[in-house]
């Protein structure tokens, strides 16, 4: 019987070893959402933080083009209930090969509006598609003062030849005024 207990216990100490330090691996390696007040817009800031980009680099390689799109949801806390809806914004990243050589042009656009057309390396493309900076996604003007509101983010991979993946909530944060 003592040995069963101690050979549990061996067990036990092992399982916990390895879990506790892939678990903190998994959380450093999260992907970060930052919603900043900035004048009368809200500006979003998203990373994935995404260190695997094989299935970027296998869609690009086919030639066809590849979208991402963000979509961006403002939510209002609510005590008690189930957050409210407010603002929705819809990012779309799209990367096309340029001739033969590794060269992408990168269109990006919010709500429809096209922002940026950019060309880059592989690398820099996978980056557009997992991440941007400061942009101004929603507008002050529907936000009361002293409310407290959330932003979340979930995506839409699409493209390449490859079946499309729909994302849960990737990430989510408090808007910071």
């Amino acid at each position: 019987m003592n040995n069963k207990l101690r050979t549990t216990l061996q067990l036990c100490t092992i399982v916990t070893a390895i879990t506790i330090p892939t678990g903190m691996a998994t959380a450093q390696s999260a992907a970060e959402l930052v919603a900043r007040v900035a004048g009368s817009d809200v500006t979003v800031s998203f990373d994935l933080h995404s260190q695997r980009t094989d299935d970027l680099a296998r869609r690009l390689a086919t030639g066809a083009p590849v979208s991402v799109v963000w979509i961006v949801d403002a939510r209002q806390r609510v005590r008690f209930w189930r957050d409210v809806p407010v603002q929705r914004a819809v990012v779309r990243v799209t990367a096309r090969r340029v001739g033969a050589a590794d060269l992408f042009t990168i269109t990006r656009a919010v709500d429809g509006q096209q922002s940026v057309v950019v060309q880059a390396t592989l690398a820099d493309t996978c980056r557009y598609l997992t991440s941007f900076e400061l942009l101004p996604l929603f507008s002050t003007a529907d936000l009361a003062a002293r409310a407290g509101y959330r932003v979340e983010i979930r995506a839409i991979l699409d493209g390449g030849g490859e079946p499309k993946i729909e994302t849960v909530v990737l990430a989510e944060g408090a808007l910071v005024r």
